[in-house]
């Protein structure tokens, strides 16, 4: 019952009931909407009453506009991105973990080359100003096939410390 649940489930029915995405947006944003302090809201959306809502209160309507980004796309990626980064919000989010979760059920090297050539696959897990923090530097991941690497290996370490089955 909590909000995120509630905001799933609102994606679902929409989609499932043939509403454009357009529409899932905007009746996500009716029924689990955050407050905002930071952006601006535009004019059609002021319009629709979505000015208002609980300040703290984005995650729900952020899963929903991922979630709709990955049901509207499919399985083509630049939809995905597309659909996610306009329904607004909290695009930076809400794009990349539709990405995310993306790369992951269709696999990264399914991601269209025109995708990752402007990016790359370095990343910065750390943003400090520290410089390349010295000693500490040469600990984090650097790739995005660093970073999934280690992700493997500890929640290999993690299910063999539980015997648990591997994956």
């Amino acid at each position: 019952n909590c909000g995120v649940a509630q905001a799933v489930k609102t994606t679902l029915e929409c989609f499932d009931s043939g509403k454009t995405w357009l529409e899932t947006r905007d009746e996500v944003l009716r029924r689990h909407r955050g407050g905002t302090t930071w952006f601006t809201i535009s004019p059609e959306d002021v319009a629709k009453g979505f000015k208002d809502g609980v300040v703290g209160y984005d995650v729900p309507s952020n899963i929903g506009m991922t979630l709709i980004g990955l049901l509207y796309g499919g399985e083509d990626f630049g939809k995905v991105q597309c659909t996610a980064v306009n329904c607004g919000e909290d695009t930076d989010c809400t794009a990349a973990t539709a990405g995310s979760v993306w790369g992951i059920l269709q696999g990264a090297k399914k991601i269209p080359q025109k995708w990752i050539d402007p990016i790359g696959r370095k990343i910065k897990t750390v943003c400090c100003n520290l410089g390349e923090l010295g000693h500490f530097g040469g600990l984090l991941p650097q790739t995005v096939d660093e970073l999934a690497d280690r992700t493997e290996r500890i929640a290999r370490q993690v299910l063999d410390s539980h015997n648990a089955l591997h994956l």
